[in-house]
């Protein structure tokens, strides 16, 4: 497996503790941004290379930050091919995988700590798509 994670400034924090994570669990990453510590950014800007990534199928996950979540989840969802669900809790963790076969997953780091943001995205890889009626649904959703 390999991923790409992106923040903006408001997100920097905990992605630095996703790399330091990945690292440490010998995950294969890209990281596309940002590095800055002082001053801010446009989320879009990190939002688009993870995306493009995961369609040129460099990248098999992506993990998206920003202070609610919502803005690189909104992002990211007007591609065709990406499924990015907003992951708060244990449960939605599990069934943006289980039913959304989700391959993004974003955090929103002024409302969840790092540690909790990393425990969501374990439970969200131990997961696995259920397929069934979750297919047929999925396959609704992508042909629109």
């Amino acid at each position: 497996m390999k991923l790409a994670i992106g923040s903006d400034h408001q997100g920097l924090k905990h992605k630095k503790n996703f790399l330091f994570f990945f690292k440490k669990e010998n995950i294969d990453f890209i990281d596309v941004g940002c590095n800055i510590i002082d001053g801010k950014v446009d989320y879009p800007d990190f939002v688009h290379p993870v995306c493009n990534l995961i369609i040129q199928k460099k990248v098999d996950i992506g993990i998206l930050i920003c202070a609610t979540g919502n803005g690189v989840a909104m992002t990211a969802n007007k591609y065709k091919l990406i499924r990015c669900a907003l992951v708060w809790n244990d449960k939605i963790a599990i069934l943006a995988k289980e039913h959304n076969n989700a391959n993004i997953i974003s955090f929103p780091a002024n409302y969840i700590s790092i540690e909790k943001s990393i425990a969501l995205f374990n439970l969200f890889l131990k997961s696995n798509f259920k397929k069934g009626r979750h297919k047929i649904r999925l396959n609704k959703m992508i042909n629109i």
